[in-house]
């Protein structure tokens, strides 16, 4: 099920919205004006959000939790594309273009959504040069991400994909943490990384054998919050806070 809150509860989660891309260089004004009929979701884990071929209606950010982007091919076969989490954006060139959605979406653990209706949003787009350069950013930044996930997928082998997934995924929970919860199946994880369930447990136990992580469960610990700076490429040195400080031990991404 999938409960509405009010349009006053949004003010919740001003302060968060306020950070996210979409909104940078934005006044309050602005900021109050694309949000005028925005609505906030809470959805359960397994609720599926949209299918590919529906039309694009709202914009959406994550404001907590995770969801799944994936599609199917003919015979019925998941491609997971994306394991989005909290302050992402999606459905950019969607609303943009007045398409409808090129993928599905799948709630893969409780979440809090921001969705702004499309025709707000262009109506906007059209009076204001900042949030066009905002949400223009978003889908190149897009893009280029996803291109640089296709061509690790190609390039790099089991652990290093591993490797790079974890590093993220401690880069937006926290550059200094050194543990996190995986909050979804781990099968999923294995379908981003290109690679079969039982290669992404071999490819974690390797890694435990050679020091870079300790695995409990759905728990994964890192010795230090340098441990895994070797798989660091651009798109991940532009989540880390040590990018090019003196504390980054690969300044020349």
């Amino acid at each position: 099920m999938i409960k509405r809150e009010k349009q006053k509860d949004i003010s919740a989660y001003r302060a968060q919205i306020e950070k996210l891309s979409i909104c940078s260089s934005l006044d309050n004004a602005e900021i109050d004006l694309l949000l005028q009929n925005a609505v906030i979701k809470h959805c359960k884990k397994g609720s599926l959000l949209f299918l590919a071929g529906e039309k694009t209606l709202y914009f959406y950010v994550i404001l907590d939790g995770w969801i799944k982007i994936f599609s199917n091919n003919p015979d019925g076969c998941e491609t997971v594309l994306k394991m989005a989490r909290k302050n992402y954006a999606f459905s950019i060139s969607s609303v943009l273009l007045h398409d409808t959605f090129l993928m599905n979406a799948k709630i893969t653990d409780d979440a809090v959504l921001l969705l702004i209706p499309a025709q707000i949003l262009r109506e906007q787009i059209k009076k204001n040069h900042r949030l066009a350069n905002n949400l223009m950013m978003g889908a190149v930044n897009d893009s280029r991400e996803f291109m640089h996930h296709l061509s690790d997928l190609v390039l790099k082998n089991t652990e290093e994909r591993i490797c790079w997934f974890l590093l993220n995924l401690f880069l937006e929970n926290g550059e200094k943490l050194t543990s996190i919860q995986l909050s979804y199946d781990k099968s999923l994880i294995a379908s981003y990384l290109g690679m079969k369930p039982e290669s992404f447990s071999r490819g974690l136990q390797a890694l435990r054998k050679r020091g870079l992580v300790a695995v409990n469960k759905n728990i994964i610990t890192i010795p230090n919050s340098f441990s895994l700076c070797d798989h660091c490429d651009l798109d991940s040195a532009l989540k880390c806070k040590r990018h090019r400080s003196s504390q980054c031990p690969n300044p020349q991404n």
